[in-house]
């Protein structure tokens, strides 16, 4: 897909991306298709790493019927919808602003607009009170009974899939009034940032004649590709930080030129088939192989100088309490061995 309007890859709109769409064409029973596709997109979101999410759900007619009952001049429909779209982003005062000032909408409509359009939680609550809600005749209106209908059902058939738990119907959602007919929904993150919705869609029954003889009507879902492979990367750096290293000790020294050495030492814990690792450099700094060891969770460390050999000693440090004692060349194998059997002891009744 290509981006027209601006992009911004900090918040995952990216100039050119790709993007998993799912559509369903053709004539079929009133809301059965939405709630296929609905269930189809939590049962995509639900095996993919994208954490806690919520699919806000609208339909244009609402939509409509709500502008037309509040004064909206039909010809300002579009540039309003665009500015509620905004209110996941910014403010009510901030969106009325635009309204009046940039849009040229009265500012006693903007007014009858705000509580409606703050209106979103548990769809059967929010259909509920929508449809008692008499204020400026509302409920009246004939294409917000028409949406409401429609929803009431979606409702009931997202309850047999199991995936009404997923949606929170809000008013303020606003999205693709050039070309949706119908409902429409938007998968929002709970945590993690501001990267936008990561996957939408809707009824479109007038699109598909654009381009064709006839209108068709269908109804569809597009997931993020990009956004969620975003996500998935910061995921896997976050819980490869986190977990620790196979690596059980790390054989480092004081002085900078023992790679013979600390090579010799490996073999030691290889050979009993303790995984053991050092710093692929043959003259690195104590403070870079302390680094390194600590970066990767290691939580033994044996660390040899040529003075401390030559007594007849070798130093042990435990990483996670920075405990540091010391033992003999001929005794380190099995002292560090006794060490990672109490860590373990440890980890494993904690």
């Amino acid at each position: 897909v290509y981006r027209r309007d601006e992009p911004n890859v900090s918040k995952g709109r990216y100039r050119e991306f790709y993007q998993c769409d799912f559509d369903i064409a053709g004539p079929y029973d009133p809301m059965i298709p939405e709630a296929e596709c609905l269930n189809i997109m939590t049962e995509c979101l639900n095996a993919l790493p994208v954490g806690k999410y919520v699919i806000k759900l609208n339909h244009r007619k609402i939509l409509d019927g709500m502008f037309a009952v509040c004064g909206v001049p039909e010809d300002k429909f579009r540039p309003i919808c665009s500015a509620v779209d905004k209110l996941d982003k910014m403010s009510w005062e901030e969106v009325r602003e635009e309204m009046v000032k940039e849009k040229g909408l009265a500012p006693e409509v903007a007014d009858k607009l705000e509580n409606l359009v703050k209106v979103n939680g548990n769809p059967k609550e929010v259909l509920k009170r929508l449809q008692n809600w008499e204020e400026n005749g509302f409920n009246a209106n004939e294409m917000v009974q028409a949406g409401l209908k429609d929803l009431e059902l979606l409702f009931e058939y997202l309850e047999f899939y199991g995936a009404l738990d997923y949606v929170s119907f809000d008013l303020s959602l606003a999205r693709g009034l050039d070309y949706y007919t119908g409902a429409i929904y938007e998968a929002v993150l709970l945590e993690g940032g501001s990267l936008g919705s990561i996957a939408a869609g809707g009824r479109y029954d007038k699109l598909v004649g654009i381009f064709g003889a006839k209108d068709i009507p269908a109804v569809g879902l597009s997931i993020g590709i990009e956004r969620i492979f975003a996500l998935a990367e910061k995921a896997y750096k976050e819980k490869a930080l986190a977990k620790p290293s196979a690596t059980q000790v790390f054989v480092g020294s004081f002085d900078r030129d023992m790679f013979k050495q600390r090579v010799q030492y490996l073999k030691k814990f290889w050979d009993v088939g303790i995984p053991a690792e050092t710093l692929m450099k043959a003259t690195p700094k104590l403070q870079q192989q302390l680094k390194f060891c600590n970066a990767q969770k290691i939580p033994v460390a044996v660390i040899l100088s040529h003075g401390d050999l030559e007594q007849g000693k070798i130093i042990v440090k435990t990483l996670h309490n920075s405990e540091q004692v010391e033992t003999t060349p001929e005794e380190v194998v099995p002292f560090v061995q006794k060490i990672l059997s109490n860590l373990n002891s440890e980890g494993g009744s904690s």
